[in-house]
């Protein structure tokens, strides 16, 4: 009986250690799943009840920053209607002029949506007409009494309008709040705007802007709306860049596309945002073997991440500044990144899939091979980064001033345990649409289906014992012996037409003509996208390594047709192994990288990349689009969404 106690007790024992599911658990408290604070109540409602026919809203922009909409019906059935911003701010976000409106549409269509926008020296109203945006058209309806005006404290725009508008189809002005809509419930929107406006109250709205604060609210319950009045002038194409591929993108198709994902309410930044910050972990110093500077190695973690199977981070770079050295100085490589969990254990891609993490720097930086991109990143990128060696040459470094400070767009997926079989992990990292994600169908393969709020569907619901605590590290080497450093600049070259992302989809897709594709493309399985840029100064490309997703092929560069290199992909071969994950992408090798000891193995070059005025850089990413490919199985071929072609590349000048 004492032994068949002992064994009992050690088999306990042994389960209590591993968890019910095999899983290590451990007394390390960074192990411990984060404690929520319960939230504080609601706040009580303003005592007593608003004057008949007064409608009044309030946004909370932040603590100090608000926009409210107030509605008052008159006597002659128009409707005095003003909106006020408080442009106070702690960061002086809106503390500039700028443009507020109103907009109203038929149970959030705005195809048929009518705005009222004011800015210096003007209040004017426009329409989507039954289009797309911009909005342009006739609204069918008047205002009277305009007016907008800001003064150090506050901006407004207030005016009168009818109830109705004179058009068909267009939305009549109801607030919800009892009153009959008779073509269907009506939303209103708020918005506020930073310093970006026309110059004259009658020039025609062209593209999306980036808006400083962006607020739409929602009187009915339908979905939030995306969609806004457009106030800033598009960036032409570079003359001497043309595009290739299924579906190349125009200046203003790219911006679109990036503006459905870059627009958001206070609201979905809440509830699409993760909050993460970061902390020294760890910093060592050594003297440089051969030039005898001083090398510093710092490790940075995050806070803990606790995940449930299906759960997404997502960071809006705004809301993420991460801790880098102080001073001037000049990082040396590559920002080595790793998902870790409590124990600083690899964690594998097939458990949670790095799809990128970026760090911009808050100004002195621009990737001129792409600008209109607005994509300004200098460290990153993805499920690559552990097998993508990133080696400037000896010597060389990027310089950051001092005051330059940093911020991040990081984004991961938890893929254990998902539903759908082999494919599940494929449409979860690459933003497929589903119905219990907070996106639209028209959002497939974009960053709105892979938010925060967009969890990938599981077997079975997660409980909060499936909840498991991972961090993010990554780690840069640097100096400040600047006087020893050759300096370098970073460029991102983006193909097709300087794409931030694009799908492949087979010509034989049953979509593939509606969604863009044409079937004349190169023959096979294979995807090709291709650009060309015209070199404007003599300069030498020090080191460059390609950035792209699963399916990629490679990436090859060429000057004036003439092959240079190519980056090729590393696909894992062992199911679970960190690093080595069967059917992910786990490495990319260089395409130049100068002086590289030891030297690494042909398509890449090991000296610098010699380029004149005038010539021409050429680009061919290329994908596989076949229904099998054995290199990513048992993850399924055929089409992959939300992908990448990237060139990124270090500059010595030579001028």
């Amino acid at each position: 009986m004492p032994k068949l106690i002992s064994c009992v007790l050690g088999i306990l024992v042994l389960l209590l250690s591993t968890g019910v599911f095999g899983r290590k658990v451990s007394t390390d408290p960074r192990c411990k799943v984060p404690v929520t604070p319960p939230s504080p109540p609601p706040a009580p409602p303003p005592p007593g009840p608003l004057p008949p026919h007064h409608y009044k809203e309030t946004v909370q922009l932040d603590s100090s920053n608000a926009v409210s909409l107030s509605y008052n019906i008159l006597e002659d059935s128009l409707w005095d209607i003003q909106i006020a911003q408080n442009k106070t701010s702690p960061e002086a976000k809106t503390s500039m002029s700028g443009w507020i409106g109103v907009g109203w549409s038929n149970a959030g269509k705005m195809q048929y949506g009518d705005f009222v926008i004011g800015y210096p020296g003007c209040a004017r109203v426009v329409s989507m007409d039954g289009g797309s945006p911009p909005p342009n058209g006739d609204a069918g309806f008047e205002i009277h009494d305009a007016a907008f005006f800001e003064d150090s404290d506050i901006r407004v725009l207030r005016f009168k309008r009818g109830e109705k508008s004179s058009i068909p189809g267009h939305p009549w002005l109801c607030t919800g709040n009892g009153r009959d809509c008779p073509i269907g419930n009506t939303v209103s929107w708020l918005w506020a705007g930073g310093a970006a406006y026309p110059k004259s109250c009658s020039d025609v709205f062209t593209t999306s802007m980036f808006h400083n604060q962006f607020y739409g609210h929602s009187n009915a319950s339908v979905p939030a709306q995306r969609n806004s009045a457009t106030i800033d002038s598009p960036t032409p194409l570079h003359a001497e860049r043309t595009a290739f591929g299924f579906r190349p993108r125009t200046v203003e198709g790219t911006k679109a596309a990036a503006q459905r994902t870059t627009k958001h309410t206070a609201q979905q930044i809440q509830e699409r945002h993760t909050p993460v910050s970061f902390s020294v972990g760890k910093n060592e110093t050594y003297v440089h073997p051969t030039s005898g500077y001083t090398v510093h190695k710092t490790t940075f973690f995050s806070t803990p991440l606790p995940l449930a199977p299906g759960d997404v981070v997502w960071t809006f770079p705004d809301l993420t500044p991460i801790p880098m050295p102080k001073g001037k100085y000049a990082v040396l490589g590559q920002a080595n990144s790793e998902i870790v969990d409590c124990e600083n254990n690899s964690i594998p891609l097939s458990h949670v899939y790095n799809h990128h993490w970026i760090f911009n720097p808050s100004s002195g930086h621009t990737n001129f091979a792409c600008p209109e991109a607005g994509l300004d990143f200098v460290f990153g990128v993805g499920a690559e980064s552990r097998n993508t060696p990133w080696p400037f040459p000896r010597d060389h470094g990027y310089i950051v001033e001092d005051g330059i400070e940093w911020s991040a767009n990081i984004h991961l997926l938890n893929t254990i345990g998902l539903a759908g079989g082999a494919g599940a992990a494929k449409e979860c990292i690459e933003c497929w649409y589903a119905p219990q994600k907070q996106c639209g169908n028209d959002d497939n393969g974009t960053f709105a289906c892979c938010y925060s709020d967009s969890r990938c569907s599981t077997a079975k619901p997660p409980t909060k014992d499936d909840i498991v605590v991972y961090y993010l590290t990554y780690t840069i080497e640097y100096t400040y012996d600047l006087e020893k450093i050759v300096p370098i600049d970073v460029a991102i070259f983006m193909t097709p037409d300087c794409s931030v992302d694009y799908s492949v989809i087979p010509p034989s897709e049953p979509n593939a003509a509606a969604q863009g594709y044409p079937s004349d493309g190169p023959p096979g399985p294979e995807h090709l996208a291709r650009d060309t840029w015209t070199i404007p100064h003599d300069g030498e490309i020090v080191f460059a390594v390609a950035h792209y997703h699963t399916g990629a092929i490679n990436l090859s560069v060429y000057v004036n047709d003439e092959f240079m290199c190519a980056s090729l992909p590393e696909y894992g071969t062992t199911p679970d192994k960190p690093g080595d994950e069967l059917g992910y992408l786990t490495g990319i090798s260089p395409c130049v990288a100068e002086g590289a000891t030891p030297p690494f193995p042909a398509p890449a070059m090991n000296k610098a990349m010699q380029l004149k005025r005038g010539d021409v850089l050429r680009l061919d990413g290329w994908y596989w689009i076949g229904d099998s490919d054995k290199r990513i199985a048992p993850t399924p071929g055929g089409p992959h969404l939300i992908v990448m072609q990237y060139l990124i590349a270090a500059f010595r000048a030579t001028q």
